[in-house]
């Protein structure tokens, strides 16, 4: 059961809090105002009915009761963007940024979760403890850590566990175990008596690794929403709901069960019956489903990201839902009969509910909102013709080399960025996705190509954009233009104009910051900072089957085709025409992607 904040602890947490010169949000520089996407409220905090801490992703933390107070922030460069708050005790414990930490009466207070260059991205106080499931951007890799004591990498407690795999969701079970969900590798439950088990595909557990959400269950265990379907689990079994039952943010109560999906459905679980009901069906036309809670007298609110907040009673008919303001909305939360929304812009919204209609309190977490960010000029027209593809002097799956025709296309002059990518996961609702969108942003590493996405992850984002992933010969054209040549600036190496292995740079950087190294269309980094999915599958021979005009790739084999080398791989890797492939539905953190368009 979640521990509840007093009035008078408050009030203390909140002297301790505004103690600063100056109040949240102001500087005695100018900074550059938020964007609406960057002001959007993250986390929630509730007290009882009385009011809720507020933060957002631009880091601002305030107060909201009968106004809004800001809150002075640490003086700490690892404070950003604020992730997810709890209470421990009466003090209150921030993932914000790259770091964790504790306001107490006595000040802020910064915490160490245990794993140096992990982030905070969960937290779940209960068993009295506070337990911070962290991801790790270099690796790949995820912990659980409990404040103050131990930290746990979850691939050195079960062998079965992905490499990469980092935590999205942490969930303290009735009898002192964590449950861990992940976005590659199912869940881990670590018990009481301090045993790990894992609950995956391989194991019948799930029906993906790929976790979207996970809720603790006041009867024992928690549901889980996988990719590709919605489970309960208990440390000795599990249970899958029927297949038609599309995954997305879960509420889950000791009488019913609610999901919703990214396609806008809602369906809820009458646990005394047994029976599942899909109460709002998903439409072309819907929002989709950015959270969900339910309140006391068991109505669930359901946000979306562009239609506001729909409403079901308990029995699941519909009711008057809130639509005011910005319709995005990208935080719930839930105390007794009143909710708590976050939107885009910075505004949050106290609400209580009848069967009349909504009464809304509004508030204003952050004190002022730029205009959107100007997109990057980021599509270049590769014109039709001929271009020479593959290569006769190297890999045997680059043979033969040959003439292939292509019509006009456009392609991304850079790499999608943790920007872009973290636009598109708000404005669709993504939750838990494995690009972990703002992780990087965090870190100041906005303009940084998104590292870690899935290649299905990478096609839905192109299709979003209005495009799709190139093929291959379209990245190799784009590439290497139409004179043959082994790298995008000509044929003779040079470690100078790529972020490669040879940069001695040690990761990714910037799109963009090799113009020497441009291809003959001018687009950047087609050599080296990440590997880049393209649409095709690997097939080792199709070079010699394939069509010379617009070849669309072999059908249906198993992995798929990657392109350009990363900041770890080496020159040969970096050739314009070398080919290198994986599973799409392996998260690499080596691995990005650009967009393709058509005319």
């Amino acid at each position: 059961m979640a521990r509840v904040l007093t009035p008078a602890v408050v009030l203390a947490l909140l002297a301790a809090a505004c103690t600063g010169p100056s109040p949240a949000g102001s500087s005695t520089t100018t900074a550059p105002l938020p964007t609406v996407e960057e002001a959007r409220v993250t986390a929630f905090l509730p007290f009882g009915n009385a009011g809720a801490w507020a933060g957002t992703f631009d880091g601002t933390l305030a107060l909201l009761g009968a106004a809004t107070v800001a809150v002075d922030l640490p003086d700490d460069p690892a404070w950003g963007s604020v992730r997810a708050l709890t209470d421990d005790h009466g003090d209150v414990i921030a993932a914000a940024g790259s770091g964790l930490f504790r306001l107490s009466p006595g000040g802020w207070q910064a915490l160490d979760p245990g794993s140096r260059g992990a982030i905070p991205t969960a937290l779940a106080a209960g068993g009295d403890a506070v337990w911070v499931g962290l991801a790790d951007p270099a690796t790949g890799r995820g912990s659980l850590a409990r404040v103050g004591g131990e930290t746990w990498v979850l691939h050195d407690q079960t062998t079965a566990i992905a490499s990469a795999s980092m935590v999205n969701e942490v969930a303290v079970d009735l009898d002192g175990s964590v449950w861990v969900a992940t976005n590659a590798a199912g869940v881990a439950r670590r018990a009481a008596d301090g045993t790990w088990s894992l609950h995956d595909l391989s194991t019948g557990a799930l029906r993906s690794d790929w976790v979207l959400d996970m809720a603790a269950d006041p009867r024992g265990g928690v549901w889980v929403a996988a990719r590709r379907g919605v489970t309960r689990l208990t440390a000795s079994r599990h249970e899958h709901a029927p297949e038609e039952i599309l995954p997305g943010p879960l509420a889950v109560t000791a009488d019913a069960v609610w999901v919703g999906n990214p396609g806008g459905g809602v369906a809820r679980l009458d646990r005394p019956t047994g029976s599942w009901e899909v109460v709002q069906r998903a439409l072309p036309h819907m929002a989709a489903v950015s959270s969900l809670v339910v309140t006391a007298d068991g109505s669930a609110w359901v946000g979306t990201a562009g239609q506001g907040i729909a409403r079901f009673a308990a029995d699941g008919s519909p009711l008057a839902g809130f639509t005011e303001g910005d319709e995005h909305v990208t935080a719930l939360a839930v105390s007794g009969d009143v909710v708590w929304a976050g939107t885009r812009g910075g505004w949050a919204y106290r609400l209580t509910g009848s069967a009349a209609g909504v009464d809304a309190d509004a508030f204003r977490v952050v004190p002022a909102v730029g205009p959107a960010a100007a997109r990057r000029d980021d599509r270049v027209e590769i014109p039709a013709g001929w271009f020479l593809m593959g290569s006769n002097r190297h890999r045997p799956d680059e043979a033969p080399a040959r003439q292939v025709y292509l019509d006009a296309y456009y392609i991304g002059r850079y790499e999608v960025t943790n920007r872009q990518y973290d636009e598109y996961a708000a404005a669709v609702g993504l939750a838990g996705a494995a690009s972990w969108p703002g992780l990087d942003f965090m870190l100041g590493r906005a303009e940084y190509p998104v590292a870690g996405v899935r290649w299905e992850e990478a096609a839905a984002y192109c299709a979003w954009a209005g495009g799709r992933l190139s093929t291959e010969a379209e990245w190799e054209k784009a590439a290497r233009g139409t004179d043959g040549r082994t790298w995008p600036w000509g044929n003779d190496w040079d470690p100078a104009r790529a972020n490669t292995a040879g940069a001695g740079l040690g990761g990714p950087v910037h799109v963009g910051s090799f113009p020497g190294g441009v291809s003959p269309y001018h687009v950047a980094d087609l050599a080296g900072n990440l590997e880049e999915w393209v649409a095709d599958y690997y097939q080792a021979d199709y070079y010699s089957v394939a069509p010379d005009h617009n070849p669309p790739g072999p059908q249906t084999v198993v992995n798929h085709v990657r392109r350009g080398g990363s900041w770890a791989g080496d020159a040969d890797q970096a050739r314009v025409s070398y080919r290198t492939s994986s599973h799409g539905s392996s998260p690499d953190f080596r691995a990005g992607f650009r967009c393709a368009w058509d005319p």
